[in-house]
């Protein structure tokens, strides 16, 4: 069968700790790793995957709902991270991410995403590595990160709770 599919999307730079990649498509040989996006570690990472036939550069991503949909995980390796985009895309479109331990991305996440701690590209390796022989926990991680998006982040319900915010102030 096709082996899983885990990417990443974002500014390729330091803090994203994209490096670990390549180190992650040595130990992990039956996945396929996808990097989209620009920046200045493009170069680098570059080099660092070379030789590696399960590594790919998608570049710059127009269509981010098909980049997503195209994906069965989304690796976020990043040392320091506030909330990105990436994480509430990523849970919207069903796709479970493993993601380093950082308080808003582990927020976020809530249950229904793995955390690793920030750096330790083994850990990540080896969530990647337990997600890929259990398609079951795939789907279910992605499900709960789905109900979980439409119902903490979506334009709904961000703005039904400035509404609620908004008439609590007005309220004389």
């Amino acid at each position: 069968g096709v082996g899983v599919v885990a990417g990443t999307l974002g500014r390729l730079a330091p803090e994203k700790n994209l490096r670990v990649i390549a180190v992650m498509a040595r130990q992990c040989p039956g996945v396929v790793f996808v990097i989209g996006g620009s920046g200045p570690e493009g170069k680098a990472l570059r080099e660092a995957a070379a030789g590696l036939d399960n590594v790919r550069f998608a570049g710059e991503v127009t269509d981010r709902a098909g980049y997503y949909a195209a994906l069965d995980v989304l690796l976020l390796p990043s040392l320091h991270e506030a909330l990105p985009m990436t994480v509430l895309e990523a849970m919207a479109a069903g796709v479970p991410v493993i993601a380093s331990n950082l308080d808003g991305v582990a927020a976020a996440l809530g249950e229904y995403g793995l955390l690793v701690p920030p750096g330790d590209s083994e850990a990540m390796a080896a969530a990647l590595l337990a997600l890929q022989v259990d398609p079951a926990r795939r789907t279910a991680l992605a499900a709960g990160a789905r109900k979980r998006a439409e119902s903490d982040f979506s334009a709904a319900s961000t703005a039904s709770k400035v509404e609620a915010i908004y008439r609590e102030l007005t309220v004389h």
